[in-house]
């Protein structure tokens, strides 16, 4: 049973930290502007199109880099930000089942367990291990 998860990498983390730092400049710039026109100054009106255009640019790159990155995400998982593999847990349950089944009724073992190879169990490595956990057939793993 696994379940997937996409982590920030570090770079992007650099990238969501500079898109912050000129967030912040441009919040800075605009207020500035304001005050200019408040104070009226006829030039501070193009200067605020011109800033707000270019902060609309931005926001629709870090719209479309978000979408980006949900889609990465998406085909990585199979669905957000991640995805449990309900086939391996099916899979894992159904033989560790087996396993209790065959330890409760002493399959393959003549004459059955007794109440301490029962109370063993716990402590096989092989007995509660995951498949991926165990070496391959053939190569020291009872077949």
């Amino acid at each position: 049973m696994t379940l997937e998860s996409i982590e920030q990498t570090p770079r992007s983390t650099e990238l969501i930290e500079t898109a912050r730092d000129h967030f912040a400049r441009m919040r800075q710039v605009l207020n500035g502007l304001l005050t200019r026109i408040e104070d009226g100054d006829a030039k501070a009106l193009a200067e605020l199109e011109s800033c707000r255009m270019q902060l609309a640019k931005a926001l629709n790159n870090a719209i479309e880099q978000e979408a980006k990155l949900e889609a990465l995400c998406t085909a990585r998982t199979g669905g957000g930000a991640g995805a449990l593999d309900l086939d391996a847990a099916r899979a894992e349950v159904g033989r560790r089942l087996a396993c209790l089944r065959a330890a409760a009724t002493g399959d393959g073992v003549p004459g059955g367990l007794t109440d301490e190879a029962i109370a063993a169990l716990p402590y096989l490595f092989e007995f509660w291990a995951l498949d991926h956990q165990l070496p391959p057939e053939g190569l020291g793993r009872p077949g």
